[in-house]
């Protein structure tokens, strides 16, 4: 958007720029069944499995004519596709990219398979720890801060040589459905995975779904409920709400692990009857039971996948809603300030300009009249030295002045972008908001924030060097949220009583 590059924004760069086709995101730790679930999706085995870490790429599966390959510097430079913004991450992420174009599979849209994550819960505690750093080197503004993303000594982890977290991030929020896979072996203990859901997921429940893979591993019932609790501790951690959200508990139909279920739930179930004198065709019939609720939940994952198409106007109307929302509290808040700066600035300026005129008038005065009036009798010849005098002190004391307030501006200039400041700026533009409570409002605030800040801090001249902002400007961006974006969801929602 130009007025977001205007107004140093908050969005992203290209941020506009969507992708070619409606994509599903697959997200989990290793050997969660993501590149399984991809193959049983497409109906073709693409993605190699296994119990072990089987690709450290980023793996676009797409529909075409023909089966073939391009790596990932091909891929994202194609102005196609949509993927070149990915150039921002560096090339050791490029070259960590690929695209699988395959004929006769069963999608009209694209799948995104990532790389399962792996590391451990010390270093989501570390990146936790470093996350505060940063924004407290922000609110101080230390010279080092401003290098942080690109200085090695400061302490950055970057086992992968890559943002991975910041890759999940701009895929998420292109994407038109996400899919984060749990397994039962880690369930949501990997510091990572609570790392993508807090910093990359945040934000987008409207199309997450939380998947509980392989649960026909489990062979006993309190296996089960301690990898599901285990799961739900986890997740509480990084959700803060009282009512998670569902998880779909399900499997994908692989022979030998339905048989091996089968076999051990009958050798467990029949050594257990025959101590309590029970049959064990309940439980068979149990088991049979339990595994079509698995098969189910499956069947509605696969059908929300398949509804990724349908989902892209939706989608690209709510992520337009989001930036315009954001762009406006930004330009708004830019406005306030560079309103109160100027308004500072110019009763500064009057106070300086009366002190000039008053000693320049006093000079005049005693130049044309001579000094005898002022000095009540003293002698004449003193008059050109009055007359010095008071041009001196006009001169010294306007210069004075003048130095003192450019003192005073730099200290307010200073004091607009601390975290206190900007927050009462923030209740003096939006005090209805905060009075009735909008949740919507405050979360914005909280987006746009640190994207403020920098715009301000940039400004080493005065905040009178800041892109002006236009009131036709601010109409502009409130035209498009309670005209246009309105226009847009009529037009894309389906038929329904309530319908204008």
């Amino acid at each position: 958007m130009p007025l977001n590059e205007k107004f140093r924004g908050p969005l992203p760069p290209q941020s506009d720029q969507g992708t070619a086709l409606p994509f599903v995101l697959l997200l989990g730790n290793h050997s969660s069944g993501k590149s399984s679930f991809l193959n049983y999706v497409v109906g073709r085995t693409i993605q190699t499995t296994g119990v072990a870490p089987t690709d450290d790429s980023f793996t676009l599966v797409a529909p075409g004519p023909v089966d073939r390959d391009q790596d990932g510097p091909a891929v994202i430079g194609d102005p196609d596709l949509g993927f070149q913004p990915l150039r921002q991450f560096g090339p050791t992420l490029m070259h960590h990219v690929q695209l699988k174009i395959r004929s006769n599979i069963n999608s009209n849209f694209l799948i995104v398979d990532t790389p399962g994550m792996i590391d451990s819960p010390g270093n989501y505690m570390g990146l936790l720890q470093q996350q505060q750093q940063q924004w407290q080197q922000m609110e101080g503004f230390s010279s080092s801060s401003t290098n942080h993303v690109y200085d090695d000594s400061n302490g950055t982890v970057m086992d992968r040589g890559y943002d991975f977290t910041g890759v999940v991030r701009w895929l998420a929020n292109r994407a038109d459905v996400v899919l984060l896979f749990f397994d039962p072996d880690k369930p949501g203990t990997t510091g990572e995975t609570l790392s993508v859901l807090l910093h990359a997921l945040s934000g987008m429940d409207h199309k997450l779904l939380i998947v509980l893979n392989k649960a026909d591993q489990f062979n006993r019932i309190h296996d089960f409920a301690r990898a599901y609790g285990s799961l739900c501790w986890n997740l509480s951690k990084v959700i803060p709400r009282k009512d998670l959200p569902r998880i779909f508990t399900m499997c994908l139909p692989v022979q030998n692990r339905k048989e091996n279920l089968t076999t051990t739930t009958t050798t467990t179930t029949t050594a257990d009857n025959d101590k309590d004198g029970g049959s064990t065709e309940n439980d068979t019939t149990s088991s049979k039971a339990a595994l079509q609720d698995l098969y189910t939940a499956r069947d509605e994952v696969v059908a929300e996948v398949r509804k990724a198409p349908a989902r892209r106007m939706d989608n690209w109307i709510t992520t337009l809603h989001d930036a315009v929302a954001q762009l406006l509290m930004h330009a708004t808040l830019l406005e306030e300030i560079q309103t109160r700066y100027n308004r500072l600035y110019w009763q500064y300026k009057v106070q300086e300009l009366m002190a000039a005129t008053l000693g320049a008038s006093l000079t005049a005065l005693v130049a044309l009249y001579g000094g005898n009036w002022f000095l009540a009798g003293a002698v004449t010849s003193s008059s050109s030295m009055l007359v010095a005098a008071l041009a001196t002190s006009t001169l010294l004391g306007t210069g004075g002045l003048w130095w003192y307030h450019g003192q005073q501006l730099q200290a307010w200039q200073h004091a607009s972008y601390q975290r206190d400041e900007l927050f009462q700026t923030f209740l003096s533009t939006h005090s209805r908001a905060v009075q009735e409570g909008d949740e919507y409002v405050a979360a914005i605030w909280q987006r746009i924030r640190p994207a403020l800040v920098l715009a301000l801090q940039q400004q080493q001249q005065g905040a009178s060097t800041l892109p002006r902002v236009s009131n036709r400007e601010l109409q502009q961006l409130q035209h498009i949220l309670q005209q246009d974006i309105p226009r847009l969801r009529r037009m894309a929602s389906p038929p329904h009583y309530g319908k204008v």
